[in-house]
């Protein structure tokens, strides 16, 4: 019978190699300039500055002084960044454009390596060189925005940046904030932040704001053994949760608001931050402020900064989709890509979740705080404020022998001391401890004088402070959370 015999052998299947090459122009001033291009820095912001661009161009023989004067022009920075193919990359032109932007200067140099010219421009800097004084008084924060941008582009004149009813997204935070001689950006990025907004720029000159996290990006991704070069340390940082939140108010009648959100339990210990927003008009937005950095505080996001193989269609405010071993997997958002461009290739450094902050940016803000809390009075370390008001009864319980009567309380008898009236009671968040009360009255206090509860039946004499001082805290012995004020005045028809 005849036997047949195969043999098994290994073998090698031969496919063609897909390569393709990062592939990018710059144009200044409508004229290409990427062949004297030694290194460029394009970094995408997200809400809460500008985008900008800086590069060094080779100056050999001074090629590019005076070549732009961009303190009497206008001159236009275009950044395009994108792949070609193998086969067609010694002809291919980018086109997808990641920036667009103005030239701020262009300055000459010499270095160990020869001449150089270091250029620099920002995207739209008219948001930030262009001062607005805009008031709102109960507008919807997407209203709010688009007023903003209307206002910008009717000051200087020409459309900076634009939108539509699908780029601003829709909330139900609304605004009564007066802007004062602020800077464009600062509006918009506050705004932003009050509605739970991202924000960016489009190339063309759309704003974008939406929901932070919302939108997603699908053609890029963060991933070891594929994409990743180096991921510096990357997870939560605790130090930047806060479990005991106060804000600062503006002065009422020259009376301190105030309100503290803090946790049941200091865990690991306690951690404060003190917010000044004179910004805010009354005490229910004050305790409204409070509330909401609370929940964005007291839990942490993770934050870091990994670099990769160039990615020309990630947008700041973008969710990305990230697995690096044994350090992250999840899906946070870019508020910061860095295209960094050398004679290498392109790189792209992805800022999750915060904003990087160089040490000259933290003196400032330190020095900021110093001066926001220098016009605190506060010496008792209060951490909640209620304002009693007598433009109507609304805040009234009782009135024996008084009156309101054009916003002032004032006594309707002559007999001495019958003249009383007891607030209505406000419920305090914890108990209260130590009292201090302030009232925007006569200084001598000749014809008032005060008693406090925080259980609406046991009454102490407290002294009160005027124009904005603190008068003297007392102690309260018995805790409790119901605080009411008895007032008792002396004089018949005097105001108080």
């Amino acid at each position: 019978m005849a036997r047949t015999t195969r043999r098994l052998g290994s073998g090698i299947i031969f496919l063609p190699i897909s390569t393709t090459y990062p592939s990018w122009k710059i144009e200044i001033g409508g004229e290409d300039i990427s062949s004297f291009v030694e290194s460029a820095d394009v970094v995408l912001i997200a809400t809460e500055r500008l985008s900008y661009v800086q590069m060094k161009l080779d100056n050999n023989k001074g090629r590019f002084n005076d070549k732009w004067e961009p303190e009497t022009n206008s001159i236009d920075i275009d950044v395009y960044f994108d792949y070609a193919q193998a086969n067609d990359f010694t002809t291919h032109t980018p086109t997808n454009k990641i920036f667009h932007g103005k030239l701020d200067y262009a300055i000459p140099g010499l270095t160990g390596r020869g001449w150089v010219m270091e250029a620099r421009g920002r995207d739209r800097p008219e948001l930030f060189d262009t001062r607005m004084t805009i008031d709102f008084n109960s507008e919807n924060i997407s209203d709010a925005i688009k007023a903003t941008i209307d206002k910008l582009n009717l000051i200087v004149g020409y459309t900076v940046i634009s939108y539509t009813d699908n780029s601003i997204g829709s909330t139900g935070e609304i605004t009564s904030t007066n802007y004062r001689s602020m800077r464009t950006i600062n509006i918009l990025s506050d705004l932003c932040k009050k509605a739970n907004f991202d924000s960016r720029i489009d190339p063309d000159g759309l704003y974008n704001a939406f929901t932070k996290g919302s939108q997603i990006n699908l053609r890029e991704a963060i991933v070891s053994g594929i994409n990743l070069l180096l991921c510096p340390p990357m997870g939560k940082k605790p130090t930047r949760i806060s479990n005991n939140i106060i804000v600062y108010g503006p002065e009422i009648e020259g009376c301190l608001t105030l309100w503290n959100r803090k946790s049941d339990s200091f865990q690991p210990w306690r951690k404060d931050l003190v917010i000044n927003d004179t910004s805010l008009l009354n005490q229910d937005q004050v305790v409204d402020r409070a509330e909401k950095e609370y929940n964005i505080l007291s839990n942490t996001e993770v934050n870091g900064s990994p670099i990769c193989i160039g990615q020309p269609f990630l947008k700041p405010g973008e969710a990305i989709k990230t697995f690096i071993s044994y350090v992250y997997t999840g899906m946070p958002v870019a508020s910061q890509v860095s295209h960094m461009i050398s004679a290498r290739g392109v790189e792209t450094k992805t800022t999750i979740n915060e904003l990087e902050r160089d040490g000259l940016r933290l003196i400032k803000e330190n020095e900021k705080e110093i001066s926001e809390k220098q016009t605190f009075n506060n010496p008792n370390d209060m951490t909640h404020s209620h304002h009693f008001t007598f433009d109507n009864d609304d805040d009234i319980s009782t009135h024996s022998n008084t009156e309101t009567s054009n916003g002032k309380l004032r006594s309707i008898t002559e007999i001495a001391d019958a003249g009383v009236t007891l607030t209505k009671s406000f419920d305090s968040p914890s108990n209260v401890s130590q009292i201090e009360l302030r009232h925007n009255a006569n200084d001598d206090l000749d014809i008032t004088s005060f008693k406090v509860s925080v259980d609406e039946s046991n009454f102490e004499v407290i002294v009160p402070g005027t124009k904005g001082n603190p008068g003297t805290p007392i102690n309260i012995a018995n805790t409790g959370k119901k605080i009411s004020v008895s007032l008792f005045l002396f004089i018949f028809k005097t105001d108080n």
